[in-house]
């Protein structure tokens, strides 16, 4: 599966789920564009 495709498919699902949480890390993820995609979504940042 397609990380675009899985990525539209998670948007969708969350518009439609309120219940649902996900969770996206990566060590260099672009949050702006993330926050953005997911509609100003939290972003919690974990360092070692």
């Amino acid at each position: 599966m397609s990380g675009d495709f899985l990525m539209g498919l998670l948007r969708e699902l969350i518009r439609r789920r309120a219940d649902l949480k996900l969770i996206l890390m990566s060590a260099t993820i672009n949050l702006e564009l993330f926050t953005s995609y997911f509609s100003g979504a939290p972003v919690i940042e974990v360092r070692f």
